[in-house]
């Protein structure tokens, strides 16, 4: 169907705009208001149901709104819209969304308490992701949606190290946790990768790729052995006894456990080269968070934000509800241009000087992060500048890109990173 913006019909737009600032609960809801709307302006009668709005009353009524091509084609940008929520409220996606935001309300309240805790629920968070793909390893079930990747784990990871940055972390470039509590989670990476197969693309593990499905396939061949210790012994009772002691054959298995551990060890020691590579990045995202200049304007931004959320809030929050506030923020500077700059210094030698203007005094706020925005950064913008009464203020918020969760892998420890 397209973009959401054509040259004779730009509501697709305008109905994303809207949905901006909206949860996901009050933003299904819109949709549906808006999609009764449309059918209603297309006098399609349709039975309405009571209750939270469900994907499949979303379906619905995108069917019966669908049901020629003219009409598809006037309420496009809302159909397009309604698909994408239909998506978010359906399975598997909605309850591994809801298993993701619980883990990482988890880690938020860890931060709150000490260094230990956070780092313990990072390192549960990493073996849960492996330990029933271990247990169901090669009996063809599928994981249930609530169960987190070691790659979601991975990215939560990230959000635990630049949550200890800020909390606890120290000036130190060896990361916010003690030596035994990081080791202890670069153990627990070691072990789930050698246990099972991730299941999905991590990026730091190109390279070694072959090593590892030889490892786990001979962990799957030992594991029914492992399995049915009963069977044999019930076959050895029962066979003839055999008087041949086979010499030969002890030394070549001998041979052929020793090649393994050392393959193993070899493995081991490759994977910890890499996470000592994935580990500085995430010391890099612990001490950008903890070189924040906002540690002398903490109280002021509570008074703001409120003392529960703004420790967690994004950068783009913080600043925006600084300029709304018109407190002058550390690092950010007006510059005016060369005529404005030669006036001012002129008129300044007269004592005719202007002061210099804040932010928050004009009409029209243009942010563009380069690196690229997400969802949440925007959701949180409208959120300050809505809380801030600064309706008058034109906030334009653009970025390189829209990132997800998995960009975020990517650009920091996937195939775009540098390890």
């Amino acid at each position: 169907m397209g973009s959401l913006s054509s040259f004779r019909n730009h509501q697709g737009v305008h109905c994303l705009e809207a949905l901006l600032d909206k949860r996901t609960k009050d933003g299904a809801l819109l949709i549906k208001k808006w999609l009764q709307e449309a059918l209603r302006q297309e006098k399609v009668t349709i039975r309405n149901r009571l209750g939270g709005v469900t994907a499949s009353e979303l379906r619905s009524l995108v069917n019966a709104l669908s049901s020629n091509p003219a009409m598809i084609m006037r309420n496009r940008g809302i159909i397009q819209l309604a698909k994408a929520a239909e998506v978010v409220l359906s399975e598997p996606w909605s309850t591994r969304w809801e298993a993701f935001a619980s883990a990482e309300r988890i880690l938020m309240l860890s931060a709150g308490d000490t260094s230990q805790s956070l780092s313990g629920q990072i390192q549960d968070l990493i073996n849960q992701s492996v330990l029933w793909r271990t247990q169901n390893q090669g009996k063809g079930h599928e994981p249930p949606p609530s169960l987190l990747s070691m790659r979601d784990a991975i990215i939560l990871a990230i959000v635990g190290y630049s949550l200890a940055g800020e909390s606890f972390g120290s000036s130190s470039s060896e990361g916010p946790f003690s030596w035994e509590e990081e080791h202890s989670l670069k153990e627990a990476i070691v072990d789930a990768v050698l246990e099972c197969s991730p299941g999905v693309d991590i990026g730091f593990l190109h390279g070694l790729e072959g090593g590892l499905e030889l490892h786990w396939q001979k962990l799957q061949l030992k594991n029914p052995i492992e399995a049915q210790p009963d069977q044999s012994c019930d076959a050895e009772a029962h066979s003839s006894i055999d008087f041949d002691d086979q010499w030969g054959s002890w030394e070549d298995d001998e041979m052929e456990e020793r090649e393994q551990e050392y393959g193993e060890m070899q493995l081991k020691l490759e994977l910890r080269d890499r996470l000592d590579n994935v580990f500085k990045v995430l010391h890099k995202v612990s001490n950008a968070r903890r070189c924040l200049p906002f540690k002398d304007r903490q109280s002021m931004l509570e008074d703001i934000l409120g003392s529960t959320s703004s420790t967690y809030r994004g950068l783009v929050c913080k600043i925006l509800s600084m300029v709304f506030a018109k407190i002058d923020i550390p690092g950010l500077e007006y510059h005016s241009s060369a005529v404005g700059r030669l006036f001012k210094s002129g008129f300044g030698r007269f004592g005719l000087g202007q002061a210099k203007p804040r932010l928050g005094d004009q009409n029209v706020l243009f942010v563009f992060v380069v690196g690229g925005i997400n969802a949440l950064e925007v959701h949180e913008a409208r959120e300050a500048q809505s809380s801030a009464r600064s309706d008058g203020v034109e906030l334009l918020l653009g970025g390189t890109t829209l990132l997800t969760p998995n960009d975020m892998f990517e650009l920091l420890l996937g195939s775009s990173s540098y390890i």
